[in-house]
């Protein structure tokens, strides 16, 4: 039912197609045979697009999905039923009939564009995925979310969570790449900024190597301080992956704020 839905609004789409020269749409019949003969049921019609991979059709926006979500709904006096709890049910649901097409298919019928897949079961993964998205616009529509502005500052987030200098080819988790620096690791400014806050002042530092400076600050700490240089070394690293956190958590909830 929800996937008609979708079916009309592309083709509504559509009308604008013969100046597109990159999109081919064709529509073809669907036929389910009786048991007893040829005779075709009635049976929906599939859409199949062509077009480049990773470029969809711009003409329907999320918005134009909620209204005419919110039009459907009301039309059918649904929106008694239409409840954030019923609609999230119905979408875990949903979730799960799409789950169920790649369920036993093993990864060689999964690579990327599933070039494996025969067009009908293209058109059905299409309408599931399509089940999944409505409800969770209808969802969002009913709990007053704006969806596209929470999308783009989750997206903010994700950024300040994941930055693509240090992640990048990476499938951790965020908190297991920013896992605590051990003291080679650390750079000189992060030394110093440790230092300063158990107390040592700032030092004109002479060494000439980053290393050596580190070591310069390692040695007063011992001084100034009456400890070893391992119990310096790890105070150190401790306050400066201390900092480091706190800068990250600032980072992500400057995210959250915009």
């Amino acid at each position: 039912m929800l996937s008609c839905l979708v079916i009309a609004l592309v083709i509504m789409s559509q009308s604008s197609a013969a100046t597109d020269s990159e999109t081919t749409v064709v529509c073809t019949p669907v036929v389910k045979r009786t048991r007893g003969g040829n005779e075709p049921e009635p049976a929906t019609e599939r859409l199949l697009t062509k077009r480049p991979r990773n470029q969809w059709k711009r003409e329907v926006s999320l918005e134009d999905l909620r209204g005419a979500m919110a039009s459907f709904a009301q039309e059918r006096d649904w929106d008694q039923f239409h409840t954030p709890r019923n609609i999230m049910l119905a979408l875990v649901g949903e979730v799960g009939e799409l789950a169920e097409l790649f369920q036993w298919a093993g990864d060689a019928k999964c690579d990327v564009g599933l070039p494996s897949w025969e067009d009908k079961e293209r058109v059905h993964l299409g309408e599931e995925l399509s089940d999944v998205l409505l409800y969770l616009v209808r969802l969002a529509d009913r709990c007053d979310i704006d969806l596209p502005a929470a999308v783009l500052r989750k997206m903010e987030k994700n950024k300040a969570k994941y930055p693509a200098s240090k992640v990048r080819g990476s499938s951790r988790k965020y908190n297991q790449y920013q896992s605590e620096k051990v003291w080679e690791e650390l750079s000189c400014e992060e030394v110093v900024q440790a230092a300063s806050l158990v107390g040592l002042p700032k030092l004109e530092h002479q060494a000439a190597e980053e290393a050596d400076r580190k070591e310069e600050l390692l040695g007063y700490l011992t001084t100034t301080k009456d400890m070893d240089r391992s119990t310096a070394r790890a105070m150190l690293v401790r306050v400066a992956n201390t900092l480091a956190k706190l800068k990250r958590d600032v980072d992500v909830a400057k995210c959250s704020e915009q």
